[in-house]
């Protein structure tokens, strides 16, 4: 566990606009942040320098750092003492190059990398399911894991080579049985590979760090992590490594998948509840979104508000100072035993597939991922699984949030410009000779041969996209996944119907309505009628509500003066097998272009179908289905 005092609080830094990145790092280090996980622009995570990758085909957007030489990434650094701040790279297949140009800029600082600290990010697997291939063959990148982790064992021994990150995984709707496998199958993988290379299995377990999304379900998240301890200990003790050896060191990031770009404030609440799990399962870095990250870049009260919220959990509600809270909690030591029973199997399985590598490129993963996701669907469609303020208690009305997205085009040219006069200053065949003549021996090299001459080369001005060519060249295929792993956010299906619904009103002038045709005094049909509203409103419909009606007649004139295109009958089944029938008929008659019965029909069902009734909604129903039928009913495109 970690020592006490707390957790780091981890900055993810990934603004594109390298003055902007400048910025947020001083700020979050000002602010109570104590270390950075650097996240590069896809450009470099798939090894080419932006504007390389601009001539290649249509302008991408950026979600990431632009910094491809030494020199951007000392002007992102320029107020970070990298002896005490922590550096956690995500450069993608670029691990290396990204490692080799930090090292370079501790170089020109007269510092020696022992004195570094943090994640070099190797992690080709969990590269090639975020991305969904890699720019060359996968043995080459494993490769170049192995020399860095030679590299680091030997002169920076505060530096981990290597992240087992399972984000892409639980993004795409892994269970935490999958997803703690999966981690599980990617470290057995990568221990095999440093111990193949020569490091002895202490020394390859000193190497890997993990990097593991906690959901909202508080827990079941605070048991993962304790399982993913428990588990990971048990596989290298099986291995043969000592106790030291068996420790796992979590980086913890609340989870995207949970977020919703609809009342996102309420993703305040859900970061915290998913930072309380994290704190109490007691990992060693925690990193929280802020609360509009499903909207696009945050802005830094957003930024503020995320960091805050962790300093709340360790300085005031004192989250740090104890050590596995939930240990000896019946319920807790329960899960946690079950969900490593649960990830131990999927390693199983991961094993008798051949491996981490091959269940991934065979499409296994992949279907095994699609089956959780198409459940989790299930119970978020049907409310099993409430999102509120998405799926429960909506704000038709609500103001949005709003975020731009960074100008890919314009971001491009500058980081293109830049890297033009970079380069007629520092010609690449001098910056990269080093490098060049290690790769085109055929005598075995020794191991972090590749990272030495690597970090002379960003020293000499390569960058990160030359150094990535170079180690990439000649290596054969690019494997790719069959289906690639789609992030899914759960609230995206409820979304995707209220942004048609706000299509609809900026046409009309208002939301599509729906008028409440409720039977009898308020006792009679409150309940079904609450129902309505809230389930019409998650589909962003506007419904309109009275205080009933003695007669279906009276209901019907009402309707036909309220200006709502389609009526929902609310009230009991008894008075449904009264008067649900000529209800319907008049409403149809008044010129409802739908109407919905809030409740089962049972066996009256044909009958009310011939009276006019389209719908029936009730609990347990798939509601995001419901909507959907409604307003394509209105002619509404979904």
């Amino acid at each position: 566990m970690p020592a006490p005092g707390g957790w780091d609080v981890r900055a993810r830094i990934a603004a594109p606009d390298p003055a902007l990145a400048a910025r947020i790092v001083a700020d979050e280090l000002g602010h109570g942040a104590r270390s950075l996980w650097i996240t590069f622009d896809r450009s470099l995570r798939g090894g080419s320098d932006p504007d390389l990758a601009a001539r290649s085909g249509p302008v991408t957007p950026v979600d990431g750092v632009l910094a491809a030489q030494v020199e951007a990434l000392d002007a992102l650094l320029a107020r970070v003492d990298l002896q005490q701040v922590a550096i956690d790279l995500d450069a993608g297949s670029s691990a290396l190059p990204a490692a080799a140009a930090l090292v370079a800029l501790a170089r020109r600082r007269g510092l020696a990398p022992a004195v570094l600290r943090g994640a070099c990010g190797a992690d080709p697997l969990g590269t090639l399911a975020a991305e969904g291939r890699l720019p060359c063959a996968l043995e080459r990148l494993l490769q170049q894991l192995a020399d860095l982790a030679g590299w680091t064992a030997a002169h920076a021994p505060q530096l981990r080579a290597v992240t087992v990150s399972t984000l892409a995984y639980h993004d795409a709707g892994a269970t935490a049985g999958q997803e703690l496998g999966l981690a599980l199958a990617t470290g057995a993988a990568y221990l095999r590979r440093l111990t193949d290379a020569g490091l002895p299995l202490d020394a390859a377990a000193e190497q890997l760090t993990f990097r593991l999304a906690v959901g909202r379900d508080v827990f079941l998240e605070l048991a993962k992590l304790r399982a993913a301890r428990l588990t990971w200990a048990r596989l290298v003790a099986a291995a043969g490594g000592t106790a030291p050896a068996q420790r796992m060191r979590i980086h913890a990031c609340t989870a995207s998948r949970t977020k919703t770009a609809r009342d996102p404030w309420v993703n305040l609440l859900r970061t915290t509840v998913e930072g309380f799990a994290a704190a109490a399962a007691g990992v060693e870095a925690l990193t929280t979104g802020p609360f509009d990250e499903a909207l696009g870049p945050s802005d830094e009260g957003s930024r503020r508000l995320a960091r805050n919220t962790q300093t709340i959990l360790r300085d005031e509600a004192e989250l740090g100072r104890v050590l596995d809270p939930a240990g000896g909690s019946w319920y807790v030591e329960a899960a946690t035993r079950s969900l490593a029973e649960a990830g131990w199997k999927v390693l199983q399985q991961i094993e008798t597939e051949g491996g981490m590598a091959r269940a991934l490129l065979s499409g296994a993963v992949g279907r095994w991922i699609g089956e959780a996701a198409r459940r989790r669907h299930e119970a978020t469609a049907k409310r099993r699984q409430p999102l509120t303020g998405v799926s429960e208690f909506a704000d038709i009305h609500e103001r949005r949030v709003e975020r731009s997205a960074p100008a890919a085009a314009s971001l491009r040219a500058e980081a293109a410009a830049a890297l033009a006069e970079h380069r007629k200053a520092h010609p690449q065949a001098a910056a990269t000779a080093g490098l060049a003549a290690r790769l085109s021996t055929d005598a075995p090299l020794e191991p972090g041969a590749l990272m030495a001459a690597a970090i002379d080369g960003a020293a000499a001005g390569a960058t990160l996209g030359q150094l990535a060519a170079l180690l990439q060249a000649g290596a054969g295929g690019r494997p790719a996944l069959p289906e690639p792993l789609e992030p899914r956010r759960d609230a995206a299906p409820f979304e995707r119907l209220r942004d048609a619904s706000e299509a609809y009103a900026a046409i009309h002038g208002r939301p599509p309505r729906v008028f409440l045709a409720n039977l009898g005094p308020i006792p009679q049909h409150r309940a079904r009628a609450e129902f309505a509203t809230n389930l019409l409103q998650a589909g962003g419909l506007e419904p309109l509500g009275n205080d009933g009606f003695a007669t279906p007649d009276e209901a019907a004139a009402a309707f036909a003066t309220s200006g709502a295109e389609g009526a929902a009958i609310c009230s009991t089944d008894e008075a449904y097998a009264e008067h649900a029938e000529p209800l319907a008929r008049a409403l149809r008659e008044r010129g409802a272009r739908f109407v919905v019965l809030a409740g089962r029909p049972g066996e009256r069902e044909p009958a009310y179908r011939a009276a006019g009734i389209d719908h029936f909604v009730s609990l347990g129903g798939d509601a995001e289905q419901a909507l959907a039928a409604l307003l394509q009913q209105l002619g509404v495109p979904l």
